[in-house]
């Protein structure tokens, strides 16, 4: 949701943002031989491994997984409904009713945006609160909006919403979207309480992963190429926490436009435990400066695969198509680039 987005910028827990398993996992002790079944779970998901990852790599993410789907199997905790309510009042109060509503029901509505946990699932970081008024009969949406705007005139920006009944105002941290369709006034606000940040517990050291190339190392791709070859090994770049992290190889490439649809062959010539491919994010180049790239993520399960990318029309004369890995810890190999050849 927007509140959130545009209140806080929260660093989720990488490489977990996008779990679904509410297994709690424990950290993995020196005596530990079978990992948790959520873990299990996980690993089962990706390619049947060349190489398993080493006891330093499997502990680690044990730790990081363990700690992160503990936080999410919790609901209690996080933002203090009172305050947001309190808040709120305050922003419900400014604005008012349009003269003659009736309203017909209020409540609170917990929201966990940004907190690093699959949706649903986690302590709430901020709760909204909605209310619900009848409007008399006769009362149009653009007269609603004319309140509105004469209230909230000075140092509230208004905005257009989702649809055409539906304005929202912001002035700082509060918030106030405006619904006024089928005859009802639907309020939503959000007060200037503080936004609870999503807390984990101390991440495990990550690996260091020196026995493997530096990626920095490997042979610079300056223009794109017919293909590419699958990088041979894991690699490792510098971290924000320590020297160096160990990062998946690119994907082998090629890439032909037939009948206005990108067909990409991907492959990985060694899949190693240390560093294995979830996903592969393509990215078709625009030949517009300006324009937005199309991007797509594919999921890996087997050691090579084909994705058919129906790019828009705008696209059709793209030249270029740019792919990078991300491995289950949420690290990224480099991006390699290769020419989108024409079928003939």
């Amino acid at each position: 949701m927007r509140w959130l987005a545009i209140l806080v910028a929260v660093l989720a827990l990488t490489g977990c943002s996008g779990s679904d398993d509410s297994t709690t996992m424990g950290a993995a002790s020196a005596g530990d031989v079978d990992a948790p079944r959520a873990y299990k779970e996980l690993m089962a998901q990706l390619p049947p491994f060349d190489e398993p990852a080493s006891v330093e790599v499997t502990k680690y993410r044990i730790a990081i997984l363990g700690a992160h789907a503990e936080r999410c199997a919790r609901n209690k905790g996080g933002a203090r409904t009172g305050a947001f309510r309190r808040a709120n009042a305050e922003v419900l109060a400014l604005a008012g009713a349009v003269r003659g509503a009736r309203l017909v029901s209020e409540r609170a509505v917990a929201h966990r945006d940004g907190n690093g946990c699959p949706d649903g699932s986690g302590a709430p970081t901020y709760f909204t609160t909605e209310r619900t008024y009848r409007l008399p009969e006769g009362t149009t949406s653009d007269a609603v909006f004319a309140w509105y705007e004469r209230v909230l005139h000075y140092g509230w920006l208004e905005t257009s919403g989702k649809t055409a009944c539906e304005r929202q105002f912001a002035q700082g941290a509060a918030y106030l979207t405006v619904d006024a369709c089928q005859g009802m006034l639907r309020l939503a606000a959000l007060g200037r309480a503080p936004v609870e940040l999503a807390r984990s517990g101390p991440a495990a050291p990550r690996p260091f992963g020196l026995q493997y190339p530096a990626a920095s190392d490997q042979p610079a791709q300056t223009e794109p190429v017919e293909d590419t070859a699958s990088g041979e090994t894991c690699e490792r770049t510098a971290g924000s926490d320590v020297p160096s992290i160990i990062v998946p190889p690119p994907p082998g490439l090629r890439a032909v436009l037939r009948e206005g649809t990108v067909v990409v062959d991907w492959s990985f010539d060694r899949v190693l435990g240390d560093c294995p491919p979830r996903r592969i994010l393509l990215s078709v180049v625009s030949p517009t400066p300006g324009l937005s790239p199309y991007v797509r993520s594919v999921d890996v399960h087997e050691h090579a695969g084909t994705v058919e990318l129906p790019v828009p029309d705008a696209l059709r004369d793209a030249a270029v198509l740019r792919a990078a890995t991300e491995s289950v810890d949420g690290t990224r190999s480099r991006t390699v680039a290769v020419l989108i050849l024409r079928q003939t």
